[in-house]
């Protein structure tokens, strides 16, 4: 792979962008020791975390602050239920005794990250400098008492906190609204001891029990398989295995960076974070509707397989037996949504792909490679009282690059 390619390859992280309150305040000789102090508070809390490897964190300086980039599969919560009491405690045992003590601004994101050879790029790092520049982190910051204050964005709150994890309380985290040029966003911020009691930072291995894992979820179904005869239906299962098992295989995924489920009448498939989101929504997408494509010219008229299909991403955690989570139930929504029926309906298309809103603004809208935004319409699937946002594109022969 060149280099060029490499660079528009986003890679799922979590981010965490840090700034030292007051800094210009500081003689020149005091900021040289206070960065001093910050690095070693990060490296310290980060390794409380669970993060010791080499090359397992992505540095970048920025003078009175840094930018932490983790890598792809390590579990989010360790950063507020690990990093942040960490962090905290380590702040307070340093600043004991001092006069000016070392106080923190704290951004916390999750997104897709591009890396080139000066660093990071993308929405994901933006977004997380948005949240920590911003006037309501920053106003928190003057107001509070403590030495540490964390903001975290939507992809944090909902994807970390509202899962209900121990060590994480979601009564701690207080919700704002974050104003910048023009636009606004949903933020949340936490101040130890102020908004919630000091953390006490927990212990236990990385990918330990409880921990999330990201996933990209991809559910595949066939369209009116009840009405089938029982022979079909098996012919069809069988069909579809190969389809979907071929399609993956197809793009190079390793065996072991994906899991596959059968759900009756269709497959689920989790991907690790490695697993780049922009292969799955191009590459995958085009080598399974041509398998599908293949499959159809040679079925008789009563045996072609019409299927529903979901690109989703989020937090999921396992039990011992199987995944589970808000992602996961949301993506099931999707795929069995009157909404996706119709759109499959709509038109004579094999198949009709959905995506959430976290790999449409995440990926599609950007363009990459193999994707074109412009097949992809808006949709809003009504599921379980909620309004959940997608985009929906029909998959023919055009994508399957081998038929008019």
């Amino acid at each position: 792979m060149s280099g060029s390619e490499e660079a528009l390859t986003p890679v799922h992280t979590a981010l965490v962008a840090v700034d030292i309150a007051a800094s210009t305040r500081r003689t020149n000789p005091a900021r040289v020791e206070v960065r001093s102090a910050l690095y070693r508070a990060l490296n310290e809390g980060l390794r409380r975390a669970g993060v010791g490897e080499p090359g397992a964190v992505h540095f970048e300086d920025r003078g009175d602050g840094a930018l932490v980039v983790l890598g792809p599969g390590f579990p989010k919560n360790r950063l507020l239920d690990d990093f942040v009491p960490g962090l905290f405690a380590l702040l307070s045992e340093y600043n004991v005794g001092r006069e000016e003590r070392l106080r923190l601004r704290v951004a916390i994101h999750a997104g897709e990250v591009l890396f080139d050879e000066r660093g990071t790029a993308g929405d994901a790092v933006e977004s997380v400098f948005r949240l920590l520049d911003s006037a309501e982190v920053r106003a928190a910051t003057s107001l509070a008492l403590g030495d540490l204050v964390v903001g975290v964005s939507a992809p944090i709150r909902d994807g970390v906190i509202e899962a209900g994890l121990p060590g994480v309380d979601p009564a701690s985290y207080r919700p704002v609204t974050v104003e910048f040029k023009g636009t606004s966003f949903p933020a949340w911020i936490y101040i130890p001891g102020v908004t919630g009691p000091s953390p006490q930072p927990r212990s236990g291995p990385v990918d330990g029990p409880g921990d999330l894992l990201h996933r990209s979820i991809l559910l595949v179904d066939i369209e009116d398989s009840d009405s089938r005869p029982d022979d079909v239906k098996w012919r069809h299962r069988a069909e579809l295995r190969s389809i979907v098992f071929g399609a993956v295989a197809d793009i190079g995924v390793a065996p072991e960076a994906f899991t596959a489920k059968d759900t009756g009448d269709g497959w689920r498939v989790l991907f690790l974070p490695e697993v780049a989101k922009n292969r799955l929504a191009g590459p995958l997408v085009a080598a399974l509707v041509r398998r599908l494509v293949r499959y159809n010219d040679a079925a008789a008229p009563g045996e072609r397989m019409r299927l529903r299909t979901v690109l989703h991403a989020g937090e999921l955690l396992w039990d011992g037996s199987d995944f589970f989570g808000s992602a996961l139930n949301e993506a099931s929504w999707l795929v069995d949504s009157d909404e996706l029926r119709e759109c499959l309906a709509l038109r004579a298309a094999p198949a009709v792909l959905m995506v959430s809103d976290v790999i449409y603004n995440g990926v599609v809208r950007h363009g990459y490679g193999e994707i074109d935004p412009e097949r992809y319409e808006p949709r809003l699937v009504r599921a379980k009282k909620r309004d959940l946002a997608t985009w929906v594109c029909w998959l023919g022969g055009d994508l399957a690059g081998d038929r008019a």
